[in-house]
């Protein structure tokens, strides 16, 4: 019986992309090197009118799920016009390391 994988979630905009394609490359590379299984969790900017934004970004609830270990947030793909503070306490929802 093997040991359940240790599953980060990967708070993202968009998993494809001129900015985001070596990003997503060298997290699967070292998710493989370091035996943890990758969640991502592609949603659209934050705070923004665009449309369908705000159903886009309903992916960013799944992170508060008990199968997820951690969170990892490239953020400056979808909240790259927000204060420190607002990403922090974004964050810090989730109740994760």
């Amino acid at each position: 019986m093997s040991a359940e994988s240790t599953v980060i979630g990967v708070l993202i905009k968009d998993v494809d992309g001129t900015f985001q394609d070596p990003i997503v490359n060298g997290l699967l590379n070292e998710a493989s090197k370091q035996g943890v299984s990758l969640l991502f969790l592609p949603g659209h900017d934050l705070c923004t009118k665009h449309s369908y934004a705000e159903q886009f970004n309903s992916v960013y609830a799944y992170a508060k799920s008990s199968r997820i270990d951690g969170i990892l947030s490239v953020t400056n793909t979808f909240n790259a016009h927000q204060t420190p503070e607002f990403i922090q306490d974004m964050l810090e929802r989730y109740n994760k390391p």
